[in-house]
């Protein structure tokens, strides 16, 4: 059986796997004398359909291949092929077609669109590739995406005023001009607009790659397309749109800062005030350029710099955190969480309880939290003889979660926090709990400059 490698979530991953696929010498050595066998490899592209087997003349050469996954270059025999594609584990045959191959011929046969009847077929050129130089041939394969234009640039740069592939319709391939070896980055864009709608992210060429990259329609609804890297060999990557989702919690308390995303120009957020969030969650790639300066400072003067590594697609919590008071011993910092925004069952809720306090003079103490309900938010100095009690969490750390917990009780509830295993309440705060939603509330504050809080968040995506 033929086995998914990677789904996009390492970029390390993806530039391990093609610093791995250049070109085979004795392969390219009978190509240059043009007596190499002919060659074809093969690409599952049709989303939702279901998985196949492939056959050569009748004698099977691939099975049970998933959506988004391909063969290395198979070694067939010149002459005519017959090819086809059949549903898996049965003699349905859903694509056939025969090739009249000759030496020194490779295919790319993508199985893209059923409406079609026929294989999309692409030649592919088996001329050696210079050292430092790599071969990138661009397959618009992706049935429902429509008519695109394709940059290719270096890792980084703007987009350029014109494509590199203008235009790009569903079938459509171009073979790039060899390119120097170096980090990269593949956008597109709906037809005439600059808008982006896919980002690969860093994807590295080596001396002597000569692959195939071919859009694909996505799998998750996040971006249109996913790319497929065809390298020849049996692992060929599924490169997912760059983009993870994140939501800003100012936690330090005290002071009023401005927070850079990826060194812009200007700040995403400004004149951020303790205890603020950004509220929903905000896209940036997978993993972003965070600095956070005192309001209207210069970013060169950051009081925290991180470059967290989110995973393509993921939801994440990131908290400020941190004293600025020297004689503290918690550093600044950001802290993040990953978010979990699967819906609770009907009449429950989702509860993550988050310690984000630096109080007890700046060291983090540990703390318990519970939940009770018919209690006014800051009435009560103790736990002791409140009922019902329910229990979130018990010696949570300084930046430690309880995970996600189930909680039946809806409605207002009064959160209370106590340092662990004292019945003294440090925060009483009323939160709102519906049915089927998912809450993270994080404990905020140092008692002093900024009075303890809770900060409830709903985990859920923009409509």
């Amino acid at each position: 059986m033929m086995k998914a490698y990677w789904k996009g979530t390492s970029v390390i991953a993806l530039m391990g796997m093609l610093a791995a696929c250049g070109g085979d010498s004795d392969d390219d050595v009978r190509a240059g004398l043009g007596v190499a066998d002919p060659q074809v490899r093969v690409l599952h592209g049709i989303r939702g359909a279901v998985n196949v087997d492939v056959a050569v003349d009748g004698e099977l050469v691939l099975q049970d291949v998933a959506y988004q996954q391909a063969s290395g270059n198979l070694d067939l025999a010149p002459g005519e092929r017959a090819v086809q594609v059949l549903e898996a584990g049965t003699d349905n045959v859903l694509f056939s077609q025969t090739y009249d191959l000759e030496r020194n011929d490779r295919f790319s046969i993508i199985a893209a669109d059923p409406m079609l009847g026929d294989l999309l077929s692409v030649e592919e050129s088996r001329n050696p590739v210079m050292s430092g130089k790599a071969r990138v041939n661009v397959i618009h394969a992706a049935a429902n995406a429509g008519t695109v234009d394709i940059y290719v640039t270096a890792n980084g740069d703007a987009l350029p005023a014109a494509p590199t592939v203008d235009d790009a319709t569903f079938n459509a391939n171009v073979l790039l001009p060899d390119q120097d070896v170096g980090e990269y980055q593949i956008r597109i864009t709906g037809g005439a607009s600059q808008d982006v709608i896919y980002d690969s992210g860093p994807i590295n060429l080596n001396s002597g790659d000569n692959i195939s990259v071919v859009a694909l329609d996505s799998l998750t609804d996040r971006a249109p397309v996913d790319l497929v890297v065809l390298t020849g060999t049996d692992k060929n990557p599924v490169v997912v749109d760059d983009t993870a989702y994140v939501r800003v919690v100012h936690g330090v308390p005290g002071a009023l800062v401005d927070v850079y995303i990826n060194e812009s120009a200007t700040p995403a957020l400004e004149d951020f005030a303790f205890g603020n969030s950004t509220g929903g969650y905000v896209a940036v790639n997978s993993q972003p350029k965070l600095d956070v300066v005192l309001a209207d400072g210069d970013i060169a003067d950051a009081v925290i710099e991180a470059q967290p590594v989110l995973e393509r697609g993921g939801y994440y919590t990131v908290v400020a955190n941190g004293t600025v008071n020297a004689a503290d011993t918690l550093p600044l910092g950001l802290y993040a969480l990953q978010d979990d925004l699967t819906s609770a069952p009907v009449m429950e809720a989702r509860v993550r309880i988050v310690h984000a306090a630096p109080f007890a003079e700046g060291e983090g103490a540990d703390v318990d939290v519970y939940a009770t309900t018919g209690l006014v938010a800051g009435v009560t100095s103790t736990v002791s003889g409140v009922a019902p009690l329910l229990t979130l969490g018990t010696g949570l750390g300084y930046q430690e979660d309880s995970g996600y917990l189930s909680v039946s009780v809806l409605g207002d509830i009064t959160a209370l926090v106590t340092a662990a295993g004292s019945n003294d309440v440090a925060i009483a705060d009323e939160v709102t709990l519906e049915s089927e939603k998912v809450y993270t509330v994080i404990a905020l504050g140092d008692g002093s400059t900024e009075a303890l809080t809770l900060l409830p968040l709903v985990d859920e995506s923009a409509p």
